[in-house]
């Protein structure tokens, strides 16, 4: 007997050997190893024009970050991670009443290995579903609301690798609040 044929035979004797130990042998699951590592960036294309006191007496400084709740408001959620990431689902979650909106995703063209991203969505009036937009850039736009503070939000971002193993769930370490704008 050849070689081959020895490995062969050796091959089906350690099955076979297996099998009477009643050992199930599966193959080693497929992956990108994609881990994500933090929320980089949650921000808005509207914010406080000068420092405020809402309707609880809660004080905010100039440049807070505000959602409007009457008009579209732009919002870019940045992510970083390890391994390669296919593609990215995000979701608003109520700061304090944990209520969270639709989970939105974008998926790449290729399988991404570059670290970190952004992407920006719209969310209508109201909260309306967010949108995702390619190539939508940030606009300088500073608002003064009308600073009656219905509600903060903080987002929620996970991962799926190219053979469809979800990552780990990450959240922003800041919210953005949610007002109406004048």
């Amino acid at each position: 007997m050849n070689n081959k044929m020895l490995g062969l035979v050796g091959m089906v004797g350690l099955t076979g050997l297996l099998a009477s130990c009643n050992v199930t042998v599966t193959p080693g699951g497929t992956t990108d190893n994609l881990q994500l590592s933090n929320v980089s960036e949650f921000s808005s294309v509207y914010s406080l024009r000068s420092a405020q006191t809402d309707q609880t007496g809660a004080s905010y400084a100039a440049g807070t970050y505000v959602i409007c709740d009457n008009i579209d408001t732009d919002i870019t959620v940045g992510y970083r991670w390890t391994g390669g990431i296919k593609k990215v689902a995000f979701q608003l979650v109520g700061y304090n009443n944990g209520g969270n909106s639709d989970t939105y995703s974008y998926t790449y063209t290729l399988t991404d290995f570059s670290g970190s991203d952004s992407l920006t969505g719209t969310i209508g009036a109201g909260l309306a579903p967010l949108k995702i937009h390619d190539g939508l850039k940030r606009q300088a736009i500073i608002v003064n609301p009308v600073f009656v503070v219905k509600g903060k939000s903080y987002v929620r971002v996970q991962g799926v690798d190219s053979y469809g193993n979800k990552s780990n769930v990450v959240e922003s370490p800041t919210v953005i609040l949610i007002a109406d704008c004048k």
